[in-house]
Parts: structure tokens; sequence; C-alpha cells
């Protein structure tokens, strides 16, 4: 995230993104004239990586929560697991299918705060043809198996906990 002070530093951002440009030659190549388009931009805000979070939703249902930067490692989030999908589940039920009807598959990006309050960073739908949302610590087989019943969230954890441990069990 990159913070922008002028107008200037908007449109200059906007143009030197690839995925903006890709985005936007996407709807105007695609968009029907009656379809309502938009542009959402958020304030500049600190936030503590350790608490962005990127939910999967297909047909509206909850699968999988991952950590959005995979790089860090924060000792506390295992012990805050039950907490943090609650909070996230929650606001999913409360909020976004409430605001967001047409949805039924979708990834969203989620901070959570200090006093345990969702905001919603990114959203954007998912189906088996996405390419453009990163799946992170799951892979689109898991996410796949997950919604499906075909494995449980716990099955994915303990797979990755052998090959952590040095096994060779994969999905």
């Amino acid at each position: 995230t990159t913070r922008c002070t002028t107008a200037w530093d908007v449109v200059m951002l906007l143009k030197s993104s690839d995925r903006v440009s890709s985005l936007l030659e996407n709807v105007l190549v695609s968009s029907s004239p009656f379809v309502e388009r938009w542009l959402a931009l958020r304030q500049w805000s600190i936030l503590q990586s350790a608490m962005e979070f990127r939910a999967f939703v297909v047909d509206r249902v909850l699968v999988a929560v991952s950590q959005r930067h995979l790089d860090e490692v924060h000792s506390f989030l295992p012990q805050e697991r039950n907490q943090i999908i609650s909070c996230i589940s929650s606001f999913i039920q409360r909020v976004v299918f409430s605001t967001f009807h047409e949805l039924s598959s979708f990834a969203v990006d989620v901070y959570i705060d200090r006093q345990d309050r969702v905001w919603i960073l990114d959203i954007e739908r998912i189906s088996e043809n996405s390419s453009e949302s990163r799946t992170l610590l799951f892979s689109w087989i898991e996410l796949t198996q997950l919604a499906t019943g075909a494995i449980a969230t716990e099955d994915v954890d303990s797979m990755r906990e052998s090959v952590a441990n040095g096994g060779t069990e994969s999905v």
C-alpha cells in the first residue's frame, strides 16, 4: 500500500499499476453500458500486518481464512485462531452478505482492529477460473476440496504439520 497525499499521487499510482490497468481493460472490453462500475479508494491507515487476513467464501460458506503476509511469523496467531475465525465469520454473515447480495463466491481481505472490529480492505469475486485472487496459504485444489467437504480444515492443518516435520504428505 502506498500513501498518497495529493490527487496527482493517486493518478500516478493508478497509471503505474499493472493490476489496475488490467482490470480497467477488462471492464472496458466486457462491460455493458448498463452495469455500474466504481473505483473505491480508502483512507491511509497504519495497520498491524499480523491482523490482515484473506477469507475465502464459496457458495456463501466461509471455507478458509489465510494470513495475508506469508513472509511474517506471528507467534500469537495460533492461540487467537478461533477468535479470529469467529470475528471474520460473524462479519461476513452480518455485513458482507447483507451489503453484497449478488456475491456468492468471493475472496475478502479484512483487517481486525484491537476492538475486534473487522474492516474490509478488498473484495473480489472468485470462480474456478479465477487467476487474479492469490490463494496465499491454500492451493485452488485445497479450496475446492474444502468447499465441497472432500477435506476438512483440520486435515489441511495436519498435512502441513506433517510436511513441516519432514513428512511427505500432500493434498
